[in-house]
């Protein structure tokens, strides 16, 4: 759909929602019909073969086939110790994976975005998963964008998308849109 090139009242319409929000219950069942405004992470993989992964660099493989040809030429000793650094450096790199992985996860759930929608008539503050389509939305300077929106009025408006597009400086979007 190309929401921009429709009038404000267009997308309202479709949108079924009004310029002062939505109401309360409106938002709860959008949000069931069209579920969380989160970005669908793909699947994990099992513990067991991230575990695995770090066996597969080349200098590790080196090291194993070491190992094995020590191994065959008889000098057990070398063999197990190339076998010991090996597997430790393994569980060393698994465990520092493990580790930020959780640390990830608990940024994550501190850094909870929020949004400020207008809804029943006030503006409110809310979780950013929460947005659906129809809420309007309010941005103030330093807030982050919490969903795909219709910018239907602005003043100055700057967006900072280095995130996205690795750009260095804001971008200037259109001044006074309507």
């Amino acid at each position: 759909m190309e929401w921009y090139k429709k009038t404000v009242s267009q997308v309202l319409d479709e949108l079924d929602a009004s310029p002062g929000g939505l109401t309360g219950k409106e938002a709860e069942s959008r949000l069931v019909r069209y579920g969380k405004n989160v970005l669908v992470e793909p699947p994990r993989e099992s513990r067991f073969f991230r575990f695995l992964k770090h066996f597969t660099e080349f200098i590790i493989l080196v090291l194993i086939g070491a190992a094995i040809i020590a191994g065959l030429l008889g000098e057990w000793v070398d063999s197990i110790a190339i076998m010991a650094i090996v597997v430790l450096n393994g569980v060393i790199g698994f465990s520092q994976e493990e580790k930020a992985e959780r640390v990830m996860e608990a940024l994550k759930r501190l850094s909870a975005p929020r949004a400020k929608v207008l809804r029943d008539g006030e503006l409110q503050t809310v979780s950013a998963s929460t947005v659906v389509p129809g809420d309007i939305v309010s941005l103030d300077s330093g807030d982050s964008i919490p969903a795909d929106l219709r910018i239907t009025e602005s003043k100055l408006l700057r967006v900072e998308e280095a995130a996205l597009t690795g750009e260095s400086h804001p971008c200037s979007l259109w001044s006074g849109w309507r």
